[in-house]
């Protein structure tokens, strides 16, 4: 509301001497014009984070992205919001040892990680490949399936052909850090591997983490079955949320009596679909 506002700022005060109801003073379009700019970064957020298939990595970038425009703008407002996300972010997310795994497998944002953070991430990590290894004793079938498992999804890379304030702070932090390559050799633990994954060289936040995995599946296999199975956490449960809106378009009050089964068949097909599309 405040933005279309200042967007008809010429029309309010060619028309301030007819209706003094839209009459303001300069200092008060300019507080307008704070509060928008001070907003501006938790708008952006909410709009990406209403995506679909956002992993964990993508959400993590997009929090941090909207703490540090709040930063950069520097108004009582902004910091008051961004003290809120920090905490938010501290408490419930950094506090989640899957949550820092997720983390700590995106080369994107592994270099935001402390050291601490990184060994919480790594010990998680571990738990959950000897979790897979049971599995794979108890279903072979586990193994083949998991093996021919494709990524195709992508992210959204809007700011990539402009000056990206949020990228060359990224790679500020990554900047210091040596970089390291991982090694398939059998011989190794899967600690080892984890551990020589450790300050990875940074890829750009615009880039596909799934691309990046897809890609490297050949070069590091335990790294990328970790992988697949901690991005394909849902960050957010906007798919969940859409597909329930959807019940409205085909429960009616002339198809009060669906059947179950014919009902989630029916909600099958859309959400393909809408996949599909």
């Amino acid at each position: 509301m405040l933005y279309r506002l200042l967007e008809l700022k010429e029309f309010c005060k060619l028309h301030d001497g007819t209706n003094p109801d839209i009459k303001l003073k300069d200092c008060e379009w300019e507080s307008i014009q704070s509060v928008v700019n001070a907003l501006n970064p938790a708008k952006m957020a909410t709009l990406a984070l209403q995506k679909q298939d956002l992993n964990l990595g993508d959400f993590y970038g997009i929090w941090f992205k909207a703490i540090h425009g709040l930063t950069a703008d520097g108004s009582i407002l902004a910091k008051t919001i961004k003290i809120a996300m920090e905490k938010e972010l501290k408490e419930k997310y950094l506090e989640n040892t899957t949550f820092l795994a997720a983390i700590f497998v995106d080369p994107r944002y592994q270099c935001l990680l402390t050291s601490e953070q990184q060994i919480i991430a790594i010990d998680r990590l571990v738990e959950t490949w000897e979790t897979l290894q049971l599995l794979k004793d108890k279903n072979p079938e586990f193994n083949n399936s998991n093996s021919s498992a494709e990524v195709h999804n992508e992210v959204d890379t809007n700011d990539q052909h402009s000056e990206d304030f949020f990228e060359n702070f990224l790679s500020s932090q990554s900047s210091n850090l040596s970089q390291s390559s991982t090694s398939s050799n059998p011989i190794q633990t899967i600690t080892a591997i984890l551990n020589s994954f450790k300050n990875v060289h940074r890829i750009p936040y615009t880039d596909s983490v799934l691309k990046y995995w897809e890609n490297e599946k050949g070069i590091h296999p335990e790294l990328y079955e970790l992988a697949c199975v901690l991005l394909a956490i849902p960050a957010t449960q906007v798919s969940v949320e859409r597909s329930f809106s959807g019940l409205k378009f085909i429960v009616s009050d002339l198809r009060t009596s669906l059947d179950e089964e014919l009902l989630e068949a029916i909600m099958i097909i859309r959400l393909i679909n809408i996949k599909q599309c």
